[in-house]
């Protein structure tokens, strides 16, 4: 869902369901991580954040800072050499190392890294939920073009009306 559409689908929401729009932004973000979470083939960790004002949003994989002696206690290591795993490594990083990426870093802190949202999945999966506040020409177009477009500059875009006005403005936009 591009900047606009999110904008857009949470002042619909809102208003026609009485939902707080924050309710309504961080719904969205958990359902965009949750997406984004699927590209891995590892459990981890992501967060999105969305701007409240633009409809922009980025999506960051996370790794929480663990403490190397904790563990180290917890798996009751006896032997001087013996090392310490990372009980879930996808999602999780020793002190020492998050230390050098992020100086000033605490033990529990998250590091996190910008992660390219998949929006595209997204746009096709929620069509159906969206359906009934579009017009029937934003559905038409969609139904013929698609979901989502390539613009010239190789950046993705929602489909046009007749090149025109976006196919997902709503009935009462």
């Amino acid at each position: 869902m591009m900047n606009k559409e999110i904008l857009t689908v949470v002042d619909v929401v809102s208003n026609e369901k009485g939902v707080a729009k924050e309710v309504i932004f961080e719904a969205l973000e958990a359902a965009l991580a949750s997406a984004t979470k699927k590209r891995f083939t590892d459990e981890v960790d992501v967060r999105v954040a969305i701007d409240r004002a633009t409809g922009d949003y980025e999506a960051f994989r996370r790794w929480e800072v663990m403490d190397r002696a904790t563990r180290y206690a917890e798996l009751e290591l006896v032997n001087e050499g013996d090392e310490p795993d990372l009980e879930f490594p996808e999602r999780q990083i020793f002190f020492e190392e998050a230390s050098a990426k992020q100086p000033g870093i605490q033990v529990g802190d998250f590091i996190e890294e910008p992660l390219e949202a998949a929006e595209l999945p997204i746009l096709e999966s929620i069509f159906e939920k969206v359906r009934p506040f579009l017009s029937p020409a934003g559905i038409a177009e969609i139904e013929r073009n698609g979901t989502w477009r390539t613009e010239a500059d190789g950046s993705f875009g929602s489909p046009l009306i007749d090149n025109g006005p976006c196919a997902y403005m709503t009935k009462n936009a």
